[in-house]
């Protein structure tokens, strides 16, 4: 989405004062009157041409500006809009008294539009807010849950997908959540596994470190995420799905960093 000045104290007027010679000669206690010192001989400097003047061979090229179509403006509009929806906060007076504006309904899901970017949220208390995203995450992993159940003796894969499931609402009856990406959201955790060589040369899947918090810091680094998400530079590499994150919806973006980090393993 991650979404990373020197005070010279007189110095540089030292510097420069050395360079064009104008330094003061204080090995008379009583007469401290500037010389001339030069200590670079005087270089040639060309006459710099002024308005409307011209040089003899000199073409200037003028810039290109490729100009953005259409499609390209309204989706710079869509992804501004989304961290506008997902960065604002309540009034002043509202937010004083514990009311945050959530992104999600009283059921747990994303409050979008028809194409699944952000409209506008609920300022609600600050609890009930967790309170849906706790129900968001809670309905998300049961469903996950009760599809993985059925195939879990089937791939060593399909174990592992439903021993996720089963740790996150662990976890979640201690109030704990993972965290797919870092406290500032620059760096994100996208598998669970990966591929391991040993001494011998073989490879064993291991486990990759994924940070467990509460969930007042897991929906700051959510809504951090998807700030970042939307922008051009950050998780410029990263794709949920196939596809690059900024070019999917604020619903895509909130169910992938919910489901984040995969079950799948990393391969080299």
């Amino acid at each position: 989405m991650g979404m990373h000045n020197t005070i010279d104290a007189g110095l540089g007027e030292f510097i420069v004062g050395k360079r064009t010679g104008s330094v003061q000669n204080f090995s008379n206690p009583l007469i401290a009157q500037p010389h001339n010192q030069s200590a670079l001989p005087p270089t040639y400097a060309p006459p710099q041409p002024g308005f409307g003047s011209t040089i003899p061979g000199l073409v200037i090229q003028p810039q290109l500006v490729q100009e953005l179509t259409p499609k390209e403006r309204a989706d710079i509009r869509r992804r501004k809009a989304n961290r506008a929806a997902i960065t604002r906060k309540a009034p002043l007076l509202r937010r004083m008294t514990g009311r945050v504006v959530s992104y999600l309904d009283i059921n747990g899901r994303p409050i979008t539009n028809e194409k699944g970017d952000f409209a506008n949220g609920d300022v609600v208390p600050r609890r009930e807010h967790f309170r849906r995203l706790e129900k968001h995450y809670r309905n998300h992993w049961e469903e996950l849950l009760e599809q993985r159940e059925a195939i879990k003796d089937s791939s060593d894969h399909a174990a592992r997908c439903y021993l996720d499931a089963y740790e996150r609402l662990d976890l979640l009856t201690r109030g704990l959540f993972l965290a797919p990406v870092s406290r500032d959201a620059m760096t994100m955790v996208c598998y669970l596994y990966r591929q391991k060589r040993t001494l011998f040369g073989r490879r064993k899947i291991v486990r990759n470190k994924v940070k467990r918090v509460r969930i007042s810091e897991f929906d700051r680094r959510l809504r951090k995420f998807i700030d970042l998400a939307f922008t051009d530079a950050a998780y410029a590499n990263a794709k949920i799905g196939g596809y690059p994150l900024h070019s999917l919806s604020a619903r895509q973006l909130v169910y992938g960093f919910c489901s984040a980090p995969s079950s799948l393993v990393q391969t080299d």
